[in-house]
């Protein structure tokens, strides 16, 4: 048998076998360095994704909410009025004043500027598409929660102007999150002051 022939299997085949190794080593490095810790992982790849996949739980100041609502009036009693409502697709914060309610007929006043617009702390109602509709307004009843109802939606008492006849109102509704109430300090018994939020 002749030598050469198990020559390259030998300390041949043996030192490209290290010298794949070692560039493997040097291509796979960079890649592994960057993949890191699983806190890594999440923190820089998996969260901001998600973040931006779903709806926020609760919404952020400055964030305008908007929507559409319609509601039909049919004659039938002596208490001329429908109710209609509409929920906000996510929870405004702990501490939010009862908005201002500015109803529009048509597409925009002098504090609404337009569809899915409203200012801070004003919710909008363009009522671009009306008949027989005189006044809208709150509902008086807030289901015994207060103030605290306007945080997941509102109610509305729809008056018409003639009760014999049908009527309609089909709106676009907007609402921005405004600034929470500011921090009272008052004078406590002590002269210290006192926190009320």
């Amino acid at each position: 048998m002749d030598q050469r022939n198990w020559w390259p299997r030998g300390w041949r085949g043996l030192a490209l076998l290290v010298i794949g190794g070692v560039m493997a080593a040097n291509l796979i490095s960079p890649a592994i360095a960057h993949i890191g810790t699983p806190n890594h992982l999440w923190k820089q790849h998996i969260k901001p994704k998600a973040d931006n996949r779903y709806v926020l739980q609760v919404a952020q100041q400055g964030q305008t909410l908007s929507g559409v609502l319609s509601v039909r009036y049919i004659p039938h009693t002596d208490n001329p009025f429908v109710l209609a409502s509409g929920s906000f697709p996510v929870t405004l914060p702990a501490g939010t004043e009862t908005p201002e309610l500015v109803y529009v007929e048509g597409t925009s006043s002098g504090t609404c500027s337009g569809f899915g617009q409203a200012p801070s702390g004003v919710l909008c109602i363009y009522g671009f598409n009306t008949d027989n509709i005189a006044s809208v307004g709150f509902s008086g009843g807030t289901g015994g929660i207060g103030d605290a109802f306007y945080r997941w939606g509102f109610s509305l008492d729809i008056g018409v102007t003639t009760p014999e006849s049908p009527g309609w109102l089909i709106a676009n509704w907007a609402y921005t999150v405004g600034t929470p109430p500011p921090l009272r300090v008052e004078p406590s018994e002590t002269g210290r002051g006192s926190h009320q939020g």
